[in-house]
């Protein structure tokens, strides 16, 4: 069997869209919005053309489980 091809999530910002959602340090992101997760900065990119307030599917494996959350995309903030 090939292994499972995503995006380990190192980070989750407190009260951030994926927080709010349920996802949580070391789940492996598998797609987003319907597309696979192939590279941080594609699917980035990817989120980046949604509109804000827009709800994604967002499906994860934990602990062996695949599970599939509702995220709201948010604007992401303009650093200073």
């Amino acid at each position: 069997m090939d292994p499972i091809q995503g995006i380990v999530v190192n980070e989750v910002t407190p009260n951030g869209p994926a927080a709010l959602a349920g996802i949580q340090v070391n789940d492996l992101i598998i797609s987003v919005n319907n597309k696979p997760a192939v590279s941080a900065l594609e699917t980035m990119d990817q989120v980046a053309e949604i509109r804000p307030g827009s709800v994604i599917p967002v499906v994860v494996m934990r602990d062996d489980k695949q599970l599939t959350f509702q995220v709201t995309v948010q604007e992401y903030p303009a650093s200073n």
